[in-house]
């Protein structure tokens, strides 16, 4: 090892040091010969201390023998090397020159997840937090999802950390133990999986590029606003103008947030087919359980989710008593992270009012309108927007939006199966009133592609108003926009004209 880093050090002088997955998704390591993690990470940092370099030793590992739960199987196997008291009185074998690099999340860079436990558990080893920034399970390049905001509540989120007594750190968010505030580490990281390929704009969709941009400032300073990141990147990217930069802003503002409510909404993980990580296939089982979706969303006739809570699997066990505690109840735990922890009834109660199962409908559609927002706010850029660019992003939108309804009726349709329910229609989440001539049109279902209006002959085809369900009044995008909330508008074959707005 030592003369195979010397050679690398000799080209590349200020080389840092080495990144090993071992006994990872098939890959060799030391407990193929009988030894731990600690055990090769140690080894390798011993040949590659003199040169002054490091071992960054990634901790995704998820040996199916450690627990029948994928996602408690890190911390079972990196804890006790972390917390083992050694000669001298300390606690933990890792080297000096060895970090641990641990994925934001306990699975696999999900869209959304639960901080991984192991942040602020490894007191004693030095930290790097290891973040996606190509769009492994976030679209690809093919949606548009700035990941600035998902960084920023990853860094954010309140570990609720507590010293040796029990009690609660005064710095303690992921980023104060990533850069070593919280529990004096000296030495931290944070790393980024990226992906650049031979495209002209590098990425593969040019809003690609704002996540390479927002992890390099939040690497350097994790204490920054994603949304003022984004402003500057749309400044330095596409227009000065105040008007463009407001708007392109809150469409990527909100991107990130219509992926997990059309892909995974509500904490329900691993949802991809096989393979290629983009299309949706709830049904699926993969060859071995933690591969499968299956798996992860559990669905039957009570309900949907995981139950990690102390009746269990346990995971809640692994965090700090406050988020073990918040985690462990279905009636604390965030709901956007519900279904990570609890196995959800149908029937469950949310903070809106909704069941769980008009929600979760709720949020696919949702999710899915906010991309149709996306794609008819940037036709209204056309006239600041360079035609290539524009045109390049306006068919990433087309198939973007009709991806994300793929998702939601994958994924709504097979749940219906398990919950006998009827997807909610008149009054109930996927609904809109429209207003034209003076009267009153209702019970509208907002996935479906076109609706005939009854508009007298001679009369005014224009919609007057528009209302979702929750009482909010639609924004008027184009003048032209058809009167059908889903799509098409519809003439009634007894009718002069159809109504639109």
């Amino acid at each position: 090892m030592a003369p195979a880093a010397q050679q690398i050090q000799t080209a590349i002088p200020d080389f840092m040091g080495l990144t090993v997955k071992a006994n990872s998704e098939g890959q060799p390591g030391p407990q193929d010969f009988g030894y731990d993690h600690g055990d090769g990470a140690n080894a390798i940092a011993a040949a590659v201390a003199p040169l002054g370099m490091t071992v960054h030793w990634r901790t995704f590992v998820y040996n199916a023998e450690v627990d029948n739960d994928r996602l408690k199987r890190a911390y079972l196997e990196f804890g006790p090397i972390d917390d083992e008291l050694q000669p001298d009185g300390s606690r933990g074998r890792f080297a000096d020159n060895v970090f641990l690099q641990t994925k934001n999340g306990p699975l696999d860079f999900q869209a959304r997840e639960p901080i991984h436990p192991m942040f602020g558990r490894m007191e004693n080893t030095n930290q790097a937090l290891e973040l996606q920034i190509t769009q492994e399970y976030t679209g690809q390049n093919w949606m548009l999802t700035y990941l600035g905001p998902m960084y920023e509540e990853i860094l954010k989120t309140d570990t609720y950390a507590t010293d040796e007594n029990g009690k609660l750190l005064r710095e303690r968010l992921v980023g104060d133990i990533v850069d070593g505030t919280a529990q004096h580490h000296p030495d931290t990281a944070i790393v980024g999986v990226a992906n650049l390929g031979n495209a002209d704009n590098l990425t593969g969709h040019h809003f690609s590029q704002a996540n390479l941009f927002a992890f390099g400032r939040q690497a350097w300073d994790w204490t920054l606003d994603s949304a003022d990141i984004a402003t500057d990147w749309v400044r330095m990217t596409w227009s000065n103008d105040r008007r463009v930069v407001h708007t392109i802003r809150k469409m990527m503002m909100g991107s990130w947030e219509a992926l997990v409510s059309y892909q995974t909404p509500l904490g329900i993980g691993h949802q991809f087919a096989e393979g290629a990580h983009y299309r949706p296939d709830p049904a699926d089982w993969a060859g071995r359980d933690d591969w499968s979706p299956v798996y992860y969303n559990k669905a039957d006739s009570v309900g949907l989710g995981f139950d990690r809570s102390p009746t269990g699997s346990n995971l809640a066990a692994q965090y700090f008593p406050r988020l073990r505690q918040r985690y462990g109840d279905i009636d604390s735990v965030p709901e956007n992270l519900l279904m990570w922890f609890h196995h959800v009834p149908w029937g469950h109660r949310m903070d809106s009012g909704r069941t769980f199962w008009d929600e979760l409908v709720y949020r696919y559609q949702m999710g899915v309108q906010y991309v149709t927002w996306m794609r008819e706010t940037w036709d209204a850029l056309q006239p600041d927007i360079d035609a290539r660019r524009f045109a390049e992003v306006r068919a990433k939108l087309a198939v973007h939006e009709a991806d994300a309804a793929d998702w939601r009726d994958t994924s709504v349709n097979y749940w219906k199966e398990f919950s006998g329910r009827d997807i909610p229609v008149d009054n109930a989440p996927l609904s809109a009133t429209i207003v034209v001539n003076g009267r009153k049109f209702g019970g509208f279902n907002l996935s479906e592609a076109s609706y005939p209006i009854p508009v007298p002959a001679g009369a005014s085809p224009t919609i007057t108003a528009v209302r979702t369900a929750t009482g909010r009044r639609a924004t008027r995008s184009s003048p032209r926009r058809p009167a059908c909330p889903g799509g098409r508008s519809s003439r009634s074959p007894r009718r002069a004209s159809s109504a639109r707005w």
